[in-house]
């Protein structure tokens, strides 16, 4: 069966994004809406909410859950249909697409609805709405273009970088714009299907600002370790492992400098099986000279 690639977006697809970003504590240090977002919305919950999520957030594949519920998946609308499946409905879905179905789905569901609820009573329903118009926009381009790229292509460019090379029971690649995790993608993967979120700037910038892009792009090459690490991956592709060994930098500090450079697009990220490789992206060289070009000749 021919790899086959779907754009989808819904609002719940960024409420569970919104969530997710919230959630990952890990991930904070380098989400670019910053630590203040996560200070602005901690002070707005509840502390029995805080404490719940703290222990276990992370219940269910929300991509899976979404992608799955039909209609226009509003967030009150996929959670009313959540709320309706029954054990069986929910084992269905699971093992359709994976061989390991989740234990527990009713008390997960049932943990899951009450935590989005509340995300969304105290958070989620009042972001701006032209994050979700942004996005919808996002989602409606590049649709237009699975026509005239291969599914691996597009994932790359939607991505800035992200390349699956599938194995031949993979029947699917599902992407989805989102704005609360950037400038990061985001992924799960079963044996047939592999949904990833890609980072979306929906917000307009003001004329004489520079965009999110180029400034992702100028703080990817502003340290000395990030070029020593494009240098040294622009001869061939190159593990994790092999990154660190070469900078003599811990794993932790690499991780840093590789997300940044993946957030500027500068990084191809190449995933086959459980081995991923690093290798330079050397189009997204040509797009920062536009870039800086276009903004400088606009001023």
């Amino acid at each position: 069966m021919a790899l086959t690639l779907e754009i989808d977006f819904a609002p719940a697809h960024e409420l569970a994004s919104s969530f997710y970003a919230f959630t990952h504590k890990s991930s904070h240090k380098v989400l670019e809406l910053g630590a203040s977002w996560v200070k602005s919305v901690k002070n707005r919950l509840p502390e029995n909410f805080l404490k719940e999520i703290a222990n276990d957030p992370e219940v269910c594949d929300l991509n899976l859950l979404v992608w799955a519920c039909p209609g226009e998946r509003t967030t009150e609308g996929f959670l009313t249909w959540l709320s309706g499946l029954s054990s069986g409905d929910l084992f269905d879905l699971f093992s359709r697409w994976s061989d390991q179905v989740p234990a527990d789905l009713i008390s997960k569901r049932d943990k899951l609805v009450w935590m989005l609820s509340e995300w969304n009573e105290q958070y989620f329903s009042q972001v701006d709405p032209a994050i979700l118009t942004g996005l919808h926009q996002n989602a409606e381009t590049m649709r237009s273009l699975i026509p005239l790229m291969t599914p691996i292509e597009l994932m790359e460019k939607a991505t800035n970088g992200f390349r699956l090379n599938p194995n031949d029971k993979l029947e699917k690649i599902i992407l989805i714009p989102q704005y609360h995790f950037r400038p990061a993608n985001t992924s799960s993967h079963y044996e047939r299907l592999s949904f990833t979120k890609y980072p979306v700037d929906a917000l307009p910038v003001g004329t004489d600002e520079p965009s999110p892009s180029l400034l992702r792009f100028t703080r990817g090459l502003s340290d000395e370790n990030r070029l020593h690490i494009l240098r040294f991956i622009a001869k061939t592709p190159q593990t994790f492992s092999d990154i660190v060994r070469f900078c003599g930098l811990s794993k932790g500090t690499v991780h840093y400098h590789l997300m940044l450079l993946r957030a500027a697009g500068l990084v191809r990220v190449s995933m086959t099986g459980n081995t991923v490789e690093y290798s330079v992206r050397r189009e997204a060289l040509k797009d920062l000279n536009s870039q800086l070009t276009h903004y400088l000749v606009e001023l």
